[in-house]
């Protein structure tokens, strides 16, 4: 996904918002070594569900497998690289992902699970969970105070303004919008 990422995750000892902090500062620490750059990597805060029983988990499961052919990115979920999909076909677990929980929600032979799995998988559905769409509008990244001046500029010239118009006192709202934009 271009702008987010679907992770279903059980808790054990840690919540899930320490290990989502462990998981997010190893990444950012990773990608701003790898692109020699300093700061924030995700924007937003995330999104979460509780998941209380098997019918809601392989509905999420199916959901998460799915969302890459719902955005149009692929045509099966398998073709989607950055999935957990193929592991579920390999009936494999790994260091990351655990298929076994799931696929012995089908059945406890191997092969019947994960053919059930692909069955159910690919079966249509209405499910709707916490979504961010894929079409929402990509927030640009602002790597210093030069790039902060020409966003701003860009965008009092876009909305007819100039920068005393942000230093007003009833224009709370129009700096929301710039900060927002």
């Amino acid at each position: 996904m271009a702008n987010h990422v679907h992770l279903l995750i059980k808790e054990g000892k840690d919540d899930i918002s320490r290990i989502m902090r462990r998981i997010n500062t190893s990444y950012a620490y990773y990608f701003n070594k790898k692109y020699n750059r300093i700061g924030h990597v995700f924007q937003d805060r995330l999104r979460s569900e509780v998941i209380e029983d098997e019918k809601y988990l392989l509905a999420v499961t199916r959901y998460i497998h799915n969302n890459p052919v719902k955005a149009n990115i692929v045509k099966e979920p398998s073709e989607y690289k950055w999935s957990s999909y193929s592991s579920y076909l390999a009936g494999e677990d790994s260091n990351i992902v655990r298929t076994t929980e799931i696929l012995e929600m089908f059945s406890t032979d191997k092969q019947k699970a994960i053919k059930s799995f692909i069955e159910f998988t690919n079966e249509v559905n209405d499910d709707v969970f916490v979504e961010c769409r894929e079409d929402e509008k990509e927030s640009k990244v602002i790597f210093s105070a030069k790039d902060a001046k020409a966003f701003a500029e860009d965008f009092l010239r876009n909305n007819g303004l100039i920068i005393e118009d942000l230093k007003k006192k009833d224009s709370v709202k129009l700096r929301n919008d710039l900060i927002e934009n």
